[in-house]
């Protein structure tokens, strides 16, 4: 009879060594896309809030009166909320002379890069403004 002695590892031990690493790497790939997309969305809600803050502080300054649609700050600020978020759109809704709502809505990139800008997928911060 022969003496076999195995030394060293087999290439089924390699192999499930190289599937352990791969899932390892795999799923620390998958945490930094979805810290990067965290990330981005957090970055658009400060930018939704920020915006919400300056027209409720023009609301404040303007002895609280909803601004007219037409009026050239409220127009400025609109612009300004479609190009600081991906499909960016600001309205303004005052219910009386004291109460104005405002209401910012956007797209997260995810969204956009699927394809997707339908109204479910779409971001919204609402702000309620009352003067007494």
């Amino acid at each position: 009879m022969m003496n076999c002695r195995q030394s060293g590892m087999t290439l089924i031990d390699v192999m499930v060594a190289v599937l352990l690493f791969s899932a390892g790497v795999l799923g620390l790939v998958a945490l930094q896309a979805k810290s990067t997309q965290t990330s981005t969305n957090s970055e658009s809600r400060t930018a939704a809030a920020l915006l919400a803050d300056e027209m409720a502080a023009y609301f404040v300054g303007n002895g609280g009166t909803v601004p007219a649609t037409s009026d050239t700050t409220v127009s400025a600020w609109k612009t300004r909320v479609t190009n600081a978020l991906p499909g960016g759109k600001g309205t303004l809704a005052g219910t009386s002379g004291s109460d104005m709502t405002i209401t910012i809505t956007w797209y997260p990139p995810q969204s956009l890069a699927s394809g997707s800008s339908g109204g479910s997928s779409s971001d919204q911060y609402v702000t309620h403004v009352y003067w007494p």
